[in-house]
């Protein structure tokens, strides 16, 4: 008799990300959510909360028995309301130590190209590259429990494809994350004594149940698919800087960054005058540009919210060349169904349908920058 099927793996960053804990304890604006022992933490609630969205997407209408009572424990009274879910999600924490870092953004006017007032603010988040624990419980005892399995292993697949998008700000390249190492053990009543094991801690449970064989996906029954369902479509390019095609000029990029951020030194990677020894004590900028620590590598990079908004921008303004009226969501925060920018850009009300990732260099130790003076 199976009673518990466990899923075992890591959740690796492909951008940073920022998964909100309580205001108050932080300078920041939105400070990262960590628990008592002050570790990094995405809750367990928030991996529920995602999962069930996944499948929503996948299936238009979630399977509602995966959180339906359970018969022998509730009364008469209770069965309208009280609920039990069949899936159990624990709390996931960095598997190694990692610095946070902060991230700042600004509200642009449509109207004027300036920073709209008050619109400034900082997030603090998880650099690119770190990996979770990822550790779900299904519970299998009785069959129409153990139905459920199939729709949460098929959630989690499309985590492994990298359609697994965490916390704040997804729209504007946080919280990109794929599920990595997954390995699922069905247990039966031999496995008793190893799951659950109050007498040792999770951790050392973990190593027991990494010895046992674990099941092939090919062996779990996933339910089919509707002929229409949600889909993506995922549209890959190259942001280039440097030497034009006509060998005249530099294009350049400057992204400014928080005034906390650790500056890049001033080593050859940036373009000096010739017969000169500058150091870094002549690299005073005003504005450093964004930099990341990935792999502990300080490298620039564009911040997701910075190709974002541009794309807004210029949706927004091909629209009203043709007399259409866009909303600024920096000016008007209300939602309208009629305007073309936010159907696909969203608004405070909804999510934008566009998504737009980090963007990271090829190679990070091959970049080029110049530190220039005005007056």
């Amino acid at each position: 008799m199976r009673y518990k099927t466990v899923v075992l793996g890591n959740l690796r960053q492909e951008s940073s990300l920022n998964v909100g804990g309580s205001d108050g304890i932080s300078n920041v604006s939105s400070p990262c959510c960590r628990d008592g022992q002050d570790r990094l933490t995405i809750r367990g609630q928030t991996l529920s909360g995602l999962l069930i969205a996944t499948i929503d997407k996948m299936h238009r209408q979630f399977p509602k028995y995966v959180s339906e009572i359970l018969p022998w424990i509730a009364s008469d009274s209770q069965k309208k309301d009280f609920h039990t879910s069949s899936w159990t999600f624990y709390h996931s924490h960095p598997t190694d130590r990692v610095e946070t870092e902060i991230r700042q953004g600004v509200g642009i006017r449509q109207d004027t190209g300036a920073t709209k007032e008050k619109a400034l603010y900082d997030v603090e988040t998880v650099p690119r590259g770190t990996l979770w624990s990822f550790l779900m419980e299904i519970d299998t005892s009785c069959k129409k429990r153990a139905a459920t399995e199939g729709y949460a292993i098929q959630g989690l697949l499309e985590w492994t494809r990298g359609r697994c998008w965490v916390g704040k700000d997804v729209a504007r390249g946080l919280g990109w994350m794929t599920l990595c190492d997954l390995k699922i053990y069905q247990l039966d009543e031999n496995s008793f004594d190893i799951w659950p094991n109050s007498k040792s801690t999770v951790k050392d449970n973990i190593k027991i149940l990494a010895s046992l064989p674990d099941t092939p996906i090919s062996d779990i029954e996933l339910p089919p698919l509707p002929e229409k369902r949600w889909s993506y479509v995922e549209m890959e390019g190259k942001i280039r800087v440097g030497t034009k095609d006509d060998g005249y000029g530099l294009d350049t990029l400057s992204i400014g960054s928080h005034i906390s951020a650790e500056p890049l030194a001033y080593d050859t990677h940036f373009l000096k005058p010739s017969h000169t020894d500058l150091d870094n004590d002549y690299y005073t900028p005003d504005t450093p540009i964004v930099t990341t620590k990935v792999n502990d590598v300080l490298q620039p990079f564009i911040p997701g919210g910075s190709i974002h908004g541009p794309l807004r921008h210029e949706l927004s303004s091909w629209y009203r060349e043709k007399d259409l009226s866009i909303i600024d969501p920096n000016v008007n925060k209300t939602h309208s169904d009629n305007d073309k920018v936010q159907k696909w850009f969203g608004s405070l009300e909804k999510s934008s349908r566009i998504l737009t990732r980090d963007a990271y260099l090829e190679n990070p130790r091959e970049w080029e920058a110049v530190f220039l003076q005005h007056h």
